[in-house]
């Protein structure tokens, strides 16, 4: 938009560079206000622009064209708009209706009505019961408890109540509980068949079969899960082995079935030749007897009559002042002793059939007997010296 700008505009007729119109007075040789194009054109633009952007279109032939176009852009003042000004705002007022389109202010506190962000309720607030299953946001009466109360105890009696409160303790109140039982269950040990246990280290793992938990072992001979026990002898306590039981009454044993007992004999040094196995017979020798078979001690020893087990590998030899080895045996010895003569120079000493020692006067003949100590009672005569033991049945743990 401009004002009149042309030589005859009447000058600063509104105020400082206002330009104005002014009539002509042809007597004092005053010129009327001139007018060019451009005026023109900028005052036409100006009202054909506002009558379009009321998205009205331009006809000559109606003047109310701008006035509708007015109308259309700005409305008049509602009358809510007009009793909204007469009100004189001010701190902690709120304009509310007190009729038609007439309003007044109040003060905020005097609403009554707590706030809409955590509310500090008082009094006796209410609100609707929501369906008894609900898991929504919806607000949880009074009602609303005493249903799942309702549900929970089942019409018994409350007592049950107190039971759900030792559970609680006896979890110790752990609110995770369903995440701590998880995780406690995942650290034990998994359970295995034996001919399906894991190629790789998992931790200890329990073998259905096997005596218990099994751990990881690596050495030369062997690699995989084995028991901790393996390859130690037993005392059998069953007519037939246990699954986690070998006889050891020098049996052969395929090395595929048994990989890790056989592994186990060998990181401890107990394989020795048929030979030694044969001449040592009761040793805790084993035989690679060839690719696919082994071969376990005979712990019957000579002529089945069992051997003692007994704690003296890494300790001395009393008889040959060597070291003991692991696996190795003695056979049955009695403790040197001597028997003195019952008289002197009339009599000799002759050795009875039964193996006792008689004292026969000169000139006399004899006959074999029993011993006898009239002191400690009769004692027990037998084919080798023993001490008192209890039979088991000879086996090596697998």
């Amino acid at each position: 938009m401009q004002r009149i700008d042309t030589l005859t505009k009447a000058e600063d007729l509104f105020g400082p560079g206002k330009h104005g119109f002014k009539d002509g007075n042809p007597g004092e040789g005053i010129l009327p206000t001139g007018l060019n194009a451009k005026y023109f054109n900028i005052t036409q633009e100006e009202i054909a622009s506002l009558v379009e952007w009321a998205g009205i279109v331009l006809n000559e032939a109606d003047s109310t064209q701008l006035r509708q176009a007015l109308i259309a852009k700005f409305q008049a003042k509602h009358a809510i708009l007009t009793a909204l000004a007469g009100l004189a705002g001010t701190a902690n007022k709120l304009p509310y209706f007190t009729g038609a389109d007439t309003m007044a202010l109040a003060t905020v506190f005097e609403l009554g009505a707590a706030p809409l962000d955590s509310a500090a309720l008082t009094g006796s607030p209410t609100a609707p019961t929501p369906a008894f299953g609900l898991n929504n946001n919806r607000i949880a009466t009074m009602a609303a408890l005493q249903a799942v109360r309702a549900d929970i105890l089942g019409g018994a009696a409350p007592e049950l109540l107190n039971q759900i409160a030792e559970l609680a303790a006896a979890i110790g109140n752990d609110p995770n509980f369903a995440v701590t039982l998880a995780t406690q269950l995942g650290q034990r040990p998994k359970k295995y068949a034996k001919n399906a246990l894991p190629v790789v280290d998992e931790g200890p793992i329990i073998v259905v079969g096997g005596d218990g938990v099994w751990e990881w072992s690596a050495s030369a001979y062997y690699t995989g899960y084995r028991h901790p026990r393996c390859g130690e002898p037993i005392f059998g306590v069953t007519a037939a082995p246990r699954p986690f039981e070998l006889p050891g009454l020098g049996g052969l044993f395929d090395k595929a079935a048994y990989p890790q007992l056989w592994g186990q004999v060998q990181e401890s040094g107990l394989v020795v030749s048929q030979a030694q196995y044969d001449a040592e017979l009761g040793a805790y020798w084993f035989v690679n007897v060839s690719a696919t078979q082994f071969r376990v001690p005979n712990m019957l020893g000579p002529n089945s009559w069992g051997m003692f087990p007994r704690w003296a590998a890494g300790g001395v030899d009393a008889d040959t002042a060597n070291a003991i080895a692991l696996g190795t045996r003695k056979l049955d010895t009695m403790q040197g002793h001597f028997h003195g003569p019952s008289s002197i120079g009339i009599s000799v000493d002759l050795i009875g059939q039964s193996g006792t020692n008689r004292n026969v006067p000169q000139g006399a003949s004899t006959t074999g007997g029993p011993v006898a100590d009239t002191q400690h009672g009769i004692p027990r005569v037998g084919m080798e010296t023993s001490g008192r033991f209890i039979a088991f049945y000879p086996r090596i743990h697998v």
